[in-house]
C-alpha cells in the first residue's frame, strides 16, 4: 500500500468431509514503524466509537441487501418492509466483533463478510467498500483516520 501501513489478504480453506468446503478470507492491516497489527477500533476514538458502530452496521445493511435483492429479484412491496432480521441474527449489530475483518486501501475501508458470517453459503462472501470521505461526513474526532488517510497519499 505505502511504506507506512500494509494490507494482507489472507485466504483460508477447509474442507471436513461434508457436501463443500469453506472458504474465506482474512484482512489484516499493519502500521510498519512502529510494527504493530491495526484493529479497525483504533482508527476512532472511544466516544465516538457507537456513532462509528451505528453508520458501518447500516451501511453495510443497505448494500448487502441490495445485494441479496438483485441476486433474488426481490418484489418492491418485500423490500419496503426488509430490515436487519433478514440476516443472520446480531451478524450486522454495531459491534466491534462484527466489523473486524476489513482491509484498507487509498480510498476506501473495505468490510469483508465471508460465507456463513451473515447469510447461507450460497448468498456467498461480500466486501463492502466505505470510502473515507463517508466517515469524514460524521460528527466524529477524525484525527487518527486523517493521519491515515494522509498517510495513503
Amino acid at each position: 500500500m505505502n511504506q507506512s501501513i500494509v494490507s494482507v489478504i489472507e485466504n483460508n480453506f477447509t474442507f471436513t468431509g461434508g457436501a463443500h468446503g469453506s472458504a474465506g478470507i482474512n484482512g489484516l492491516n499493519f502500521y510498519i514503524s512502529p510494527n504493530y497489527k491495526l484493529d479497525f477500533k483504533d482508527l476512532f476514538s472511544y466516544e465516538d466509537s457507537q456513532i462509528v458502530l451505528e453508520f458501518i452496521s447500516e451501511y453495510c445493511f443497505q448494500e448487502l441487501r441490495t445485494i441479496y435483492n438483485e441476486w433474488m429479484q426481490t418484489s418492491e412491496e418485500e423490500i419496503k418492509i426488509q430490515n436487519k432480521s433478514m440476516f443472520w441474527e446480531n451478524s450486522l449489530d454495531p459491534d466491534w466483533e462484527n466489523f473486524d475483518n476489513f482491509l484498507i486501501s487509498n480510498e476506501n475501508i473495505s468490510f469483508i463478510f465471508n460465507q456463513y458470517q451473515v447469510s447461507s453459503y450460497a448468498f456467498g462472501m461480500h466486501i463492502i467498500d466505505i470510502p473515507f470521505k463517508e466517515f469524514f461526513k460524521l460528527n466524529i474526532e477524525i484525527t487518527v483516520l486523517s493521519t491515515l488517510k494522509e498517510k495513503l497519499k
